[in-house]
């Protein structure tokens, strides 16, 4: 493996007893890089809650809510250097998506919406991806919803708000789906010419009907787009303020001094 690589990604095994842990990079980068992380252990149940402090560039600690009590936990690691892959990261930011509320939120999108793998690296990786994305469409959240979110750990982004993004997360998945579909049906994608059944004697071999596969991901993209609109719509509808109240609807001067920051 080469020095200052952009991203990799590795299984740390945790021996018990400790509560605390310094984890090595196998290779050194050339500053902090961005770090996620899932707890795996395939014999007992219980996951002890973490997270992560210290990141640098040869390693990080990785700091337990108590004493592990064996030896079967792996921490599956992803570390993505600041700034590849063109995601804009501030590098002011710290250098961590674990424990941060993004990394918590694609971790939930993929385990319980996509979850083609349960563990290990494959896992890892696509969750890094879900939290770059969920960060880099921010600002096509803030539009929807008048906010000013930034970041990958931003400030009020309540379950509200999550809602909406993990909808609009799952719409762009459909509808990059569908079209990878359509690239297969229409020969673009370069693959071989399509059929559906062949029949040889009393034998018969079917295949899946893209065009029916096509047709249900621009289903359940335009059924995602839906509830987008529902979701933004019900959290401008009662998330919103008056910019103005008149008549005798309005308060008087110094009536309520507990709405003096409401309608600033």
């Amino acid at each position: 493996m080469s020095n200052n690589p952009e991203i990799v990604s590795f299984v740390e095994s945790l021996s018990g007893g400790s509560s605390s842990y310094f984890v090595d990079f196998p290779t050194g980068f050339s500053v902090a890089p961005l770090v996620t992380t899932s707890l795996q252990n395939d014999v007992v149940s219980e996951i002890i809650p973490y997270i992560l402090s210290n990141v640098s560039t040869s390693g990080f600690y990785v700091n337990f809510g108590s004493e592990l009590t064996n030896n079967d936990y792996n921490l599956n690691i992803s570390a993505q250097v600041i700034g590849s892959h063109n995601i804009g990261i501030d590098p002011s930011l710290p250098g961590i998506n674990n424990g941060t509320q993004l990394g918590a939120l694609a971790t939930k999108i993929y385990d319980e919406e996509i979850g083609f793998y349960t563990s290990g690296d494959p896992r890892t990786n696509e969750i890094g991806l879900i939290t770059n994305w969920l960060e880099g469409h921010l600002g096509e959240l803030n539009n929807l919803i008048f906010t000013s979110f930034s970041g990958y750990d931003p400030a009020g982004f309540n379950l509200e708000e999550q809602s909406i993004v993990r909808e609009l997360y799952l719409s762009e998945y459909n509808r990059k789906s569908h079209r990878r579909v359509l690239r297969g049906i229409d020969g673009s994608s370069g693959g071989s010419s399509d059929f559906q059944v062949i029949r040889e004697g009393d034998s018969m071999i079917q295949k899946s009907n893209k065009n029916v596969t096509a047709r249900s991901y621009r289903e359940a993209y335009q059924d995602s787009q839906e509830r987008v609109k529902d979701l933004v719509y019900a959290y401008n509808l009662y998330g919103a303020r008056p910019n103005q109240v008149y008549g005798a609807d309005a308060p008087a001067t110094g009536e309520n001094s507990n709405l003096g920051g409401y309608y600033q």
